[in-house]
């Protein structure tokens, strides 16, 4: 058996559900009258084939589907904060605790490079193509 044409398939509750929702946008956005919407949601209600409901929204235009949002770009962290909460940590730790100052020294520079590797700033390699004097980033 030979499968309906597109115009001829059945529809039922939910495409007329979908239709009714893209006529009252029409109807919000001005295009179509009080009168005349009355008038194609009885034919929407009322059409048994998806080619009865192209008949309703012959004269109007398609629905334009917005684009997507693109995602919002990541929040970067001041690093200043961080790193003067641990000075003055270390500083109050270093005056109770009579401890060197180049011991807290040693402690921030294990903070920082840890930090860094961590975030993936490990050094900008590159490689050098002889024929074109062109230097392109490796990963």
């Amino acid at each position: 058996m030979a499968e309906p044409r597109r115009a001829e398939a059945r529809i039922g509750d939910r495409e007329r559900e979908s239709a009714t929702s893209i006529l009252n946008d029409h109807y919000a956005a001005g295009r179509i009258d009080t009168e005349e919407h009355a008038e194609r949601l009885d034919a929407i209600w009322s059409a048994r084939t998806r080619g009865d409901l192209d008949i309703v929204f012959w004269d109007l235009p398609r629905a334009v589907v917005p684009a997507p949002q693109p995602p919002a770009p990541p929040r970067r962290t001041s690093w200043r904060f961080p790193l003067g909460a641990f000075l003055v940590a270390a500083l109050v730790l270093a005056i109770a605790l009579q401890v060197p100052w180049w011991m807290w020294l040693i402690g921030l520079v294990v903070l920082l490079k840890s930090r860094g590797w961590r975030h993936g700033h490990r050094g900008h390699r590159t490689c050098h193509n002889p024929g074109t004097g062109d230097r392109r980033r490796a990963f």
